[in-house]
This record gives C-alpha cells, structure tokens and sequence, in this order.
C-alpha cells in the first residue's frame, strides 16, 4: 500500500481483519506495532520481511505447537521404538533420583539397576550402570556350552534362569 508516493507496510489481523498496524517507514516497525499488541509482556518481535512473506491467515493468534498426538508403536519403526523406551527408562532415572531423597538418608547407597515394562507384547528390559564385561562373557560361554551339548533338562534350565531372567 502506498499513500503519496511512499509506500505503507500494512497488517491486518482479527477475526475478519478487522484490526490493522502501519508503518510508513520498514516492515520491521509494523512486526513490532503488531507484537506489542499481541504479546503485551514480551520484548520480543518478528522481521517484518519475514511476517510479510508468510502470508498467514491468521496472525493474531499467538502460535502454539500444534499439539501432535503420538504414533501406535506398532506403527513406529524400530529405532524409534528403541528411542522412546531409552527416553521413558530415563525420565524415570531421573524420577527415582529425585524420589530417594524424600525415602533414604543420602548416605545409603540407592541404585537404580534395571526397569522391565511391555508396550503392546513386547517386553522391554533397559539397564542402567556400567556393565561388567567379564560377567557378560562368562554367562554368554556358560549358556553357549549347555545349549551345544544337548537339551537342556528342567534343573538345568532353572539354573540357567537364576542367571539370565529373559530365557524363552
């Protein structure tokens, strides 16, 4: 818009446009008009080039994200299905930290090993604390050689299940 030659940045903005900010003078001067009547208490505003070349419809809602409701797991693939239970198991690190304030003296030694959870039949096990690598081993060699000699009798399946909670 330009009124005498000189051109006039315009927004409009309400229901039905009801509203508008002028600036004769830079883009920028009508953004920053427009956010001291949109966000009062902020000190914030918004490159009147770049307010000018969104083209928004409605500029006089203050943007929210939209709120984006989360995918089945089933739908998800597995990276993120990984991803979302390595996140959930340390929110909750995070959660049992702060809780064993409230329930143990800070000189007991509270640690936090391992959290078991299922997400629609499939059964997620996430371990916190460093691993001991010589354990590992041993049990990996030890469950290697019962299962190569022959079946495995009922006895010895318990003993294999003392050992490792996620046999089959």
């Amino acid at each position: 818009m330009s009124r005498k030659g000189n051109p006039h940045y315009v927004i409009c903005f309400g229901d039905s446009l009801q509203y508008q900010v002028v600036s004769a003078q830079f883009p920028f001067n009508a953004s920053v008009k427009l956010h001291k009547i949109i966000t009062p208490n902020k000190r914030t505003a918004v490159s009147g080039v770049h307010l000018f070349g969104l083209q928004l419809k409605c500029i006089d809602k203050n943007r929210k994200g939209r709120s984006r409701e989360l995918k089945l797991h089933e739908e998800l693939s597995k990276s993120t299905q990984i991803r979302r239970a390595k996140g959930l198991a340390k929110k909750e690190q995070i959660h049992f930290e702060d809780s064993i304030r409230n329930f143990y003296n800070p000189k007991d030694r509270v640690i936090l090993k391992a959290i078991d959870f299922t997400v629609e039949n499939k059964e997620y096990n996430v371990s916190f604390g460093e691993d001991d690598n010589v354990k590992k081993k041993q049990k990996l060699q030890s469950m290697a050689y019962v299962q190569d000699v022959e079946n495995i009798p009922h006895d010895v399946y318990h003993h294999l299940a003392a050992m490792e909670s996620k046999l089959p």
